[in-house]
C-alpha cells in the first residue's frame, strides 16, 4: 500500500519560486519518518521532582514523556514552524537554536542530534522541557489555545534555577534571563510592548 501525506503549505503572497521550493523542501522533510533515530531510556524522576519542587503543577504517576533523538533541522521546524523557518532560512536570519522540544500530542521529548548525549545542557534541556510537560498534564498548555509562549517564561526560569543549583553551563544564565523576560513580555501583547518601551526609556 502506497504511503501518503496528508499537509498543507502556505506559501504567503507574492512568494518567489525560491521560497516556495525551499517550502517544499522543508515540508517534505517534516514528513519523512527519521529511520535512524531511536528512543533513549533516560531516568526522568530528578527533572519532574524539580519542576514539581519549583512549580505549582501536580503529578500523580502519569506516563512520562517518551525521549527521541531528532535530526537538528526537524527540531527547528517543531519549534518554530515551518512556515517562520523557511522564512528565516530564505532571508538569512538566523534563529536561536533550539535543542529540544516537548510536543504535547505526542507526549514526546525530541532532542537534537547537534547535542551529544554526554553534555551537561542534556539536563539543562530535560529541566525545561518537563516543565512543559507538567503544564500539559495539568491542563494549561490546553488554556493557552495555541499561544504557547506564554508557558515559555515558567519553563526558562525552572531551567535557571537549575543551572544555579546545579552549577551546570553558567555561563548561559544571562541569556536565558533575557528569554525568560522576553517570552512573558510577548506574553503580555501589546501591553508588553508597551512595558518593554518605557522599560528602554
Amino acid at each position: 500500500m502506497p504511503l501518503s501525506f496528508d499537509f498543507q503549505i502556505n506559501f504567503g503572497r507574492g512568494a518567489s519560486v525560491e521560497k516556495i521550493l525551499l517550502r517544499l523542501a522543508i515540508s517534505f522533510l517534516a514528513v519523512i519518518p527519521a529511520f535512524a533515530f531511536a528512543s533513549i531510556k533516560m531516568d526522568l524522576k530528578p527533572y519532574v521532582d524539580f519542576a514539581l519542587e519549583w512549580t505549582s503543577y501536580s503529578y500523580h504517576g502519569e506516563p512520562l514523556p517518551k525521549i527521541k533523538l531528532e535530526r537538528h533541522q526537524l527540531v527547528q521546524i517543531f519549534a518554530y514552524g515551518d512556515y517562520e523557518y523557511a522564512q528565516a532560512e530564505s532571508k538569512g536570519v538566523e534563529l536561536p537554536t533550539v535543542y529540544a522540544i516537548y510536543l504535547a500530542d505526542e507526549k514526546t521529548i525530541y532532542i537534537s542530534d547537534q547535542l551529544p548525549l554526554n553534555d551537561k545542557k542534556i539536563d539543562v534541556t530535560l529541566a525545561h522541557e518537563m516543565v512543559h510537560y507538567l503544564q500539559d498534564i495539568n491542563g494549561y498548555t490546553r488554556s493557552l489555545n495555541g499561544h504557547t509562549v506564554c508557558s515559555e517564561s515558567e519553563a526558562y526560569d525552572v531551567q535557571m534555577l537549575w543551572q544555579k543549583i546545579k552549577n551546570v553551563d553558567p555561563e548561559s544564565i544571562q541569556y536565558v534571563y533575557q528569554r525568560s523576560t522576553l517570552a512573558a513580555i510577548e506574553c503580555m501583547g501589546s501591553k508588553g510592548s508597551a512595558f518593554h518601551s518605557a522599560m528602554q526609556n
